[in-house]
């Protein structure tokens, strides 16, 4: 979530990322026919954000000792 947020407001000042839903519609009505290279960058950003953040919370967890601790955590 973080990561597509993070996108989305770069997205507000540099352009080229559309609403997913309005480019779900678009494409559907044969508006779009192609997605540009500029929306495959920003979702490329969303996979290196994400992986990213799951690495800086796992460690931080793993810090805070909650990975020895919480049962959801092998």
């Amino acid at each position: 979530m973080g990561s597509y947020f993070v996108m989305r407001g770069i997205s507000a000042f540099a352009g080229g990322f559309p609403p997913a839903f309005e480019l779900i519609q678009q494409y559907k009505s044969g508006v779009v026919t192609s997605v540009s290279p500029t929306y495959y960058g920003y979702l490329a950003g969303m996979l290196v954000l994400s992986v990213i953040g799951s690495f800086v919370q796992w460690h931080f967890y793993k810090k805070m000792g909650y990975v020895e601790k919480h049962p959801y955590f092998m």
